[in-house]
């Protein structure tokens, strides 16, 4: 009696099991809800740590056919997304990822994501390109109205982002700012195009003489060796002008000790200029950069030969022809082994000798040298012997049933890990 209340109690707990099977199993995925996974623009999923992260399984009658996975749509987050080399030039936005999974039937079925690629990484301050503290006069302040703080300010800061780079909007706030002698805080906030911001804090220095004030249309110059730019040739090409306080032009000129050029040697020069009024002298910084040339090479080891201890004389073969043809581009040809250290050590690791001589059609003769390199074999196959062997035993009644319990407790716990949010 106790026997037969145990196997009753047994089989209501695997029917449980099976209506909690059902019942989820149709929950995992509805095709009438959007499913949104978040990609940073920065490090972007591939399709494989997707299909893992989302932890993607699909069931044909409660067998698993995840294997049968693949991606049949992705609309252009591989070329816009994956196959770009940095975050700048990969695009924002949601892309439909399409995954299939095939039963037993060899039936189709599909489900589909969004992708929604995005950028979280604020914008940082350029500290090459910005200042620690500007100053401005009184009597510019007088002339030209408060707003002066702020295009000053600006003049000043630049800002890169990750993805946007310098498409960045920045603001002020220079309330602080007294007018009367002495130094004060403005604040800078940069934000990129999704919204991400950083600050930077503006000494502003106040005075009542006014230096000559500069204007310029670019603070760096990107240029090769054969632009030979120079000192004065540069003040042109950045548009660099300089005012006195009656609004007039100042001569600029290139700041006594400096190197007045050519800059031809690939690299980043600071050349610091001036502007004299009387007593009064600003200077200011431009910068330079000479790029060098780049050249790609590639090397590849045509000697080097790699073997398994377990290499047919076939494979081997072909595999010499593959390199010969490689380095001789001659497809009519005959060898003959002139120094064999490989044949007798083919089943033990390591570097061995292997020289022939090459006779082509015309009777030329090269004699041509390689390494037969050996690597020792990996054990999978014993292990997958082992376990085809061990899948032939027959499992008993209750270690089915325990199976079956132990499925839908694991597809339970992959529910619950599921991380798309529901739109």
């Amino acid at each position: 009696m106790k026997k037969f209340f145990k196997i009753n109690l047994f089989l209501l707990v695997i029917l449980g099991s099976f209506l909690s099977l059902t019942s989820l199993h149709a929950a995992t995925y509805d095709k009438r809800k959007i499913y949104s996974l978040e990609i940073d623009v920065n490090d972007p999923d591939s399709l494989e740590e997707i299909i893992e992260k989302i932890g993607l399984v699909a069931y044909d009658n409660g067998l698993d056919v995840s294997n049968t996975i693949v991606s049949v749509m992705t609309s252009g987050y591989i070329d816009d997304v994956l196959n770009q080399p940095t975050p700048s030039t990969r695009k924002l936005g949601s892309y439909f990822l399409d995954f299939q999974a095939e039963d037993s039937r060899g039936d189709c079925y599909m489900m589909e994501i969004i992708a929604n690629v995005v950028d979280k990484e604020a914008p940082q301050v350029w500290t090459l390109m910005t200042d620690s503290q500007v100053g401005i006069s009184l009597n510019e302040i007088s002339k030209f109205g408060r707003e002066i703080i702020e295009r000053r300010v600006l003049s000043h800061v630049r800002g890169i982002d990750n993805h946007d780079l310098f498409d960045l909007d920045y603001s002020v706030d220079y309330s602080d700012v007294q007018e009367k002698n002495g130094t004060y805080n403005a604040y800078v906030t940069i934000t990129d195009k999704s919204s991400n911001s950083c600050d930077y804090t503006m000494h502003v220095q106040i005075y009542d003489e006014l230096k000559p004030r500069f204007e310029v249309s670019r603070e760096y110059i990107i240029g090769v060796a054969d632009d030979n730019y120079t000192a004065s040739s540069i003040i042109t090409a950045a548009g660099l002008c300089a005012y006195n306080s009656a609004n007039n032009e100042v001569t600029v000129s290139l700041k006594e000790g400096e190197n007045p050029g050519p800059y031809t040697t690939p690299g980043v020069y600071i050349i610091k200029y001036e502007a004299k009024e009387g007593s009064l002298v600003s200077s200011f910084d431009l910068y330079l950069e000479i790029m060098g040339e780049s050249e790609v090479t590639f090397e590849l080891d045509e000697t080097v030969l790699v073997v398994s201890g377990a290499s047919s004389v076939s494979s081997l073969n072909s595999r010499l022809d593959d390199l010969i043809k490689l380095r001789t581009h001659q497809e009519n040809y005959t060898y003959e082994v002139v120094n064999d250290e490989y044949s007798e050590n083919s089943e033990t690791p390591g570097d061995y000798n292997y020289d022939l001589v090459v006779t082509f059609e015309d009777g030329r003769e090269e004699e041509m040298h390689f390494v037969m390199r050996v690597i020792s074999e990996t054990p999978k196959e014993e292990s997958t012997k082992e376990e085809s062997t061990t899948s032939t035993k027959k499992p008993s009644f209750f270690e089915k049933a325990w199976r079956i319990v132990l499925k839908a407790v694991t597809i339970i716990i992959g529910i619950f890990k599921w991380p798309f949010t529901l739109l």
